[in-house]
């Protein structure tokens, strides 16, 4: 069963750092982008595009697949020609000639019988989708995003994927002022909290979008590659509270996605299901884990 939400979220937009190009908007992301809303064919997209300094959308990541999602939905265009073309299977390219080493195609592989020129269905998610793409007929009228190709991204250095050690948290890692540890052994959200508790800490709670970054990344490092307890439950109330204590002031709970009362719930660490988002399991459930600790303790 499939479900369509579109996120009206224009709070995306990186506005310290002006685009060169002024037409265009530079995203979180850290690439510039222009959402053209004129319906064209996928050859009068590339050279629309290009009267403006720029190329059809080059997608190399989650990260960029999740904000030329949210921006072109955010303005109403829920259907968007990108910068990818597959004559075959095997020759899949991006229109700069760039590779393809990142792919959230809806079907897997894609039935090229349909059609060669790739859309993206902006804001819609599925159970194991979000922001997926689309081929069709290279003459289907289509609005198009394009980035712009006078400015260089400007690289996030947010999370490093290999997390220092620091002395004052031992074995555990040290980011932001506390302690994390990843725990591989697969257990229930109870048991897992128990074992964080035993060295002192709790599951960890997760107050902003640095942190939940920081999470994912040391779980992809550590070889997490399903889903890790984090330590939020939904309480029989209703009520969202983490483990230790503190308040929910965050959210990565898809939009419109229905948590059931009680739940426990768990970041996505996999490219198929929501990644970096918070997801309600099964109350027989058992994953891995993340725990938070002070430093010193």
């Amino acid at each position: 069963m499939k479900f369509i939400f579109i996120l009206f979220l224009l709070g995306t937009v990186n506005a310290a750092t002006p685009c060169k190009n002024q037409d265009y908007s530079r995203l979180k992301n850290g690439k510039c982008y222009r959402l053209m809303k004129t319906a064209t064919d996928y050859q009068s997209a590339v050279g629309g595009c290009r009267l403006t300094n720029g190329k059809l959308a080059v997608i190399h990541s989650y990260e960029d697949n999740t904000e030329v999602g949210v921006w072109s939905a955010g303005w109403s265009a829920p259907e968007v020609w990108i910068g990818l073309v597959c004559p075959t299977l095997g020759t899949c390219k991006w229109q700069d000639g760039t590779d393809l080493d990142y792919t959230n195609f809806d079907d897997t592989p894609p039935n090229l019988n349909k059609g060669t020129c790739f859309y993206m269905e902006a804001g819609k998610i599925d159970l194991t989708k979000y922001n997926p793409w689309q081929n069709d007929d290279c003459t289907a009228q289509r609005n198009f995003i394009c980035e712009s190709t006078m400015d260089d991204p400007i690289i996030s250095t947010i999370a490093p994927t290999t997390p220092p050690i620091s002395q004052a948290c031992g074995s555990y890692e040290s980011w932001n002022g506390a302690c994390y540890s990843v725990g591989r052994t697969r257990m229930s959200q109870n048991d897992a909290e128990l074992a964080c508790n035993a060295d002192g800490g709790h599951l960890v709670s997760i107050h902003d979008v640095q942190t939940n970054d920081y999470v994912y990344s040391l779980l992809q490092a550590r070889g997490v590659d399903v889903a890790a307890w984090i330590g939020l439950r939904r309480l029989s109330n209703g009520v969202d509270m983490w483990t230790d204590g503190t308040k929910k002031d965050f959210d990565m709970v898809p939009t419109g996605l229905l948590i059931p009362t009680p739940s426990s719930l768990s970041i996505s660490v996999t490219d198929q299901l929501l990644p970096r988002q918070w997801i309600p399991e099964a109350s027989n459930a058992t994953l891995s884990y993340i725990c938070r600790r002070p430093s010193n303790f």
